[in-house]
């Protein structure tokens, strides 16, 4: 059941149609502001597969290096290596804001649980504006500039794509280019299942041994169910009779539902994930690690981290409870994560996903 009440308004379910005149104005600042942290750490939470906080403007990333053992003698010693490469990954900040108000005589006329719904509404805008942008930090395939006021300008890269002049390590012990932007102009049959090249994209790479989660929108739900080898998720809480003879996924495959909506399955490797926030037409493949693949930059300072609450009393007539976000996602390790897109005869950035036109 979808929450119904903002965190600091839980509690005062019992005085929902009083007005919100009938309580002290501290009241309600304290519901609104104690909303607003508890929903900060709620994102956290949501998108803590994927994202590690920092409030760096860029790092490097270290990826492991190729080669064999040096040639030996009975009195030689052998020449000191350095056993990893960087890659120079760039952060951006981004801001969002939204505000709700009323006259006096409107705020004289509001009830307590109507306050709550204009809260969970600024809730919903915050996780869809965080999301939007965590996935256009993976879906946007070119490297861009992002400058930033009185410092220098960083470049913000993408997953890995052929022709950046990047190499990584292969199950070969080579080092390789690689492409984790791909396509396939059929639709999703047994002929054309693209979690099978997923798993192979991802597997390339030695240190991607975590389990595969593949997050997928609505709309492929119904061709993705029905491939061979598809074995359904059954929630153990749900009321339903198990069939004899038959097989699903197992109950820990829940434990990777990320920032998705439900665990579907498992098909060719990949745990499959509906996420209605995904765009339409497309496939993103995560390999689970103790490394988190993308880093949320925030500012050093606690006063301007999460979804930050402002209540103003703007004059005599009107009354506002301004928020603020300030954050910025990023790719740190560019091997750990492969999309895909399906119906397409190229690789094209989703239309409202290019970080680019969101970093304003």
């Amino acid at each position: 059941m979808p929450n119904t009440a903002a965190y600091g308004f839980m509690g005062l379910e019992d005085i929902y149609n009083q007005r919100v005149t009938d309580v002290e104005p501290e009241v309600i600042d304290t519901a609104v502001i104690d909303s607003a942290a508890a929903h900060s750490r709620d994102m956290n939470a949501i998108l803590d597969t994927l994202v590690e906080p920092t409030t760096e403007r860029e790092s490097a990333f270290a990826l492991p290096t190729g080669g064999e053992l040096q040639p030996g003698s009975e009195f030689g010693t052998p020449v000191p290596t350095r056993g990893y490469r960087e890659i120079e990954q760039g952060y951006p900040l981004m801001r969002g804001m939204d505000s709700f108000g009323l006259n006096r005589e409107a705020y004289a006329k509001l009830r307590i649980g109507e306050m709550n719904k204009l809260m969970l509404n600024v809730q919903s805008k915050d996780a869809r504006w965080m999301i939007r942008r965590l996935l256009a930090a993976i879906f946007t395939n070119v490297s861009w500039t992002f400058a930033e006021k009185g410092r220098s300008s960083v470049t913000v890269r993408g997953l890995a794509v052929t022709g950046d002049g990047s190499i990584f390590l292969d199950q070969n012990g080579d080092l390789t280019t690689a492409n984790h932007y791909t396509f396939q102009a059929s639709a999703i049959d047994n002929s054309n299942n693209p979690y099978s090249a997923q798993e192979t994209i991802l597997r390339a790479h030695p240190a991607n041994t975590g389990a595969i989660v593949t997050y997928i929108p609505s709309g492929l739900v119904a061709t993705t169910t029905a491939l061979s080898g598809f074995y359904e998720y059954r929630n153990p809480t749900d009321f339903v009779q198990y069939a004899d003879n038959l097989s699903f996924a197992a109950d820990e495959v829940n434990e990777f539902i990320g920032f998705g909506n439900e665990v579907l399955g498992v098909v060719s490797g990949n745990i499959i994930v509906l996420s209605r926030r995904m765009p339409a037409g497309y496939v993103m493949s995560v390999v689970d690690a103790i490394d988190k693949p993308l880093v949320m930059r925030q500012e050093p300072e606690e006063s301007l981290q999460g979804l930050q609450t402002v209540p103003i009393q703007r004059d005599s007539n009107f009354r506002t409870w301004d928020f603020y976000r300030k954050a910025g996602f990023a790719i740190r390790n560019p091997i750990a994560i492969a999309v895909r897109q399906i119906g397409a005869g190229a690789y094209s950035i989703p239309s409202g996903y290019d970080a680019r036109t969101l970093a304003g």
